[in-house]
């Protein structure tokens, strides 16, 4: 992957994401966090509510498939999961582990439409 877009950051545990990959790691997916506290024991990246998402390098997401789990922000978690695609995930889906609530690839995309839409 290329140095971060301009004006847009790596999300935290980035560097180390892209490192692994660069050294031939193979990183089929990935969780995209929005708390620090969520899947510490799995490949993740995390983007903290303090900064706003569009602020984020995404495309270390590219041509894997995500799951953006998050605890009670699901605008965000839309949000985020729609610019991993937009970077080129293959998939990403939505996990609020305060509800065990999922929204599929395609969940995503028709709710953003909506919001598009409104």
């Amino acid at each position: 992957m290329p140095s971060p877009q301009p004006g847009r950051r790596l999300p935290a545990f980035g560097r180390e994401l892209v490192a692994a990959q660069k050294s031939g790691l193979n990183v089929p997916w990935l969780v995209i966090a929005l708390d620090w506290t969520i899947g510490r024991a799995m490949p993740r990246v995390v983007v903290p509510k303090e900064i706003p998402a569009h602020a984020f390098d995404l495309r270390l997401a590219r041509g894997l498939d995500c799951w953006v789990a998050h605890r009670d922000q699901p605008e965000r978690a839309l949000e985020v999961a729609h610019l991993a695609l937009l970077a080129g995930a293959r998939r990403c889906g939505v996990f609020d582990v305060g509800r065990v609530a999922f929204m599929t690839t395609a969940d995503v995309l028709a709710a953003r439409a909506m919001v598009c839409a409104a």
